[in-house]
C-alpha cells in the first residue's frame, strides 16, 4: 500500500480539501426560493434563509424552486427538483476547481464574444438571409445595436451596464432576437457572479443550432449546471453541441465539460473518453495539455 502511487488530481484534492478544512464548516443558505428540505441524522425538516447545514446532511429541493448555499469562499446554486448530498456539492466544487472549469470556460467565452462563432457561420448565413427578408426587420437592425453595444461595454469589464443594456432591449425585442438578448443578458449575470439569475435568464432560451450565440449558450449554460450539479442535464446539452458540430468553434470545451460531467457522475469511461477527444481537437491548448494531464491521472 505504502509502495502505490496516488494520482496526482486526486493527492491535489485531497490538499485543497484538508487545507480548507472540510467539515470545520457548515453550509448557510443564504438565499431561497420554494421548498427546501435538511435531513441530518433524522427526519426531514424544512429550511429557511440564514439557516446552517451540518456536514453530511441532504437536501430536498422541489420543483421550480432555488437555493443559494455558502461554504466558506464557496457558493453553490440549486435550481430544480431533486437530491443534493453537502459533501458532494462540495467535493464537485473542489474537483471543478482542479480541472479549472470556470477559468478555461471564461476565456474561451471572452474569445466568441469577439467575432461569430466557427462552425455556425455558413448556417447563420442563411438564417440571416431569411430574417432580412422578413416583415419588421428594422427590429433586427435595433437589437444588433443593442447586443454590439453590450458586447462593448462586455468587453469593457462594465457587466452592470452591459445587462441593463441587453434587460431594456428584451422589453421591446420580437421573435428569435428575443432569444439572443436573453443570452447575452445571461452572460452579463454570470459576469456578476449571480449564478441564479444567469440560470434563469438562460432557461427561458429555446436554443437555436444555427443561432451565432448557439455555441457560447452550450458553454455558459453547461458551465452552470455543472456548478449546480446537474451533471446529467449538462451532458445531454453538451452531447448535443458535439453532435452537431462535432468541430465546432466550442467542440474542445464542450468535450471537456461533458469529460468533467461525466466524471462526477461515476462513469470514469466516459470521462476518459471525453478528455481524449479534447485533447484530440487542439493538444497544444491549454485545455488540450489539461485534458492530457487529467487523462494520465484517472488512469488513461
Amino acid at each position: 500500500m505504502l509502495g502505490k502511487r496516488i494520482p496526482r488530481a486526486v493527492f491535489i484534492l485531497l490538499l485543497v480539501l484538508a487545507a480548507a478544512g472540510l467539515g470545520a464548516e457548515a453550509l448557510q443558505v443564504d438565499y431561497l426560493e420554494g421548498l427546501l428540505e435538511i435531513q441530518a441524522g433524522g427526519a426531514w425538516r424544512e429550511a429557511g434563509i440564514g439557516e446552517t447545514i451540518p456536514a453530511g446532511a441532504t437536501l430536498r429541493l422541489a420543483t421550480d424552486a432555488v437555493t443559494e448555499l455558502t461554504w466558506g469562499a464557496l457558493r453553490f446554486t440549486l435550481v430544480g427538483e431533486g437530491l443534493y448530498y453537502t459533501d458532494s456539492l462540495i467535493r464537485s466544487a473542489q474537483t471543478s476547481r482542479i480541472w479549472k472549469i470556470r477559468s478555461l470556460v471564461a476565456r474561451k467565452l471572452e474569445a466568441l464574444l469577439e467575432g461569430l462563432p466557427e462552425g455556425e457561420s455558413s448556417a447563420m448565413g442563411a438564417r440571416a438571409a431569411e430574417v432580412e427578408e422578413a416583415p419588421g426587420f428594422g427590429w433586427v437592425d435595433e437589437t444588433e445595436a443593442a447586443i454590439e453595444e453590450g458586447k462593448e461595454l462586455l468587453a469593457a469589464g462594465s457587466c452592470a451596464e452591459a445587462l441593463q443594456v441587453f434587460l431594456d432591449e428584451i422589453a421591446l425585442a420580437v421573435g428569435d432576437e428575443t432569444n439572443a438578448l436573453r443570452y447575452y443578458a445571461g452572460y452579463a449575470y454570470a459576469c456578476l457572479n449571480d449564478n441564479r439569475k444567469a440560470l434563469v435568464m438562460l432557461g427561458r432560451i429555446e436554443p437555436d443550432e444555427t443561432a451565432a450565440y448557439y455555441a457560447d449558450f452550450v458553454l455558459l449554460q453547461g458551465r452552470l449546471l455543472l456548478e449546480a450539479n446537474r451533471f446529467s442535464q449538462a451532458r445531454s446539452l453538451l452531447d448535443g453541441y458535439l453532435n452537431a458540430y462535432p468541430a465546432g468553434a466550442a467542440a474542445q470545451e464542450a468535450a471537456y465539460l461533458s469529460a468533467f460531467a461525466s466524471y462526477m457522475l461515476g462513469d470514469t469511461a466516459a470521462a476518459l473518453e471525453g478528455l481524449e477527444r479534447a485533447c484530440a481537437l487542439d493538444p497544444d491548448s491549454e485545455m488540450g495539455r489539461a485534458a492530457k494531464a487529467l487523462r494520465a491521472d484517472l488512469g488513461g
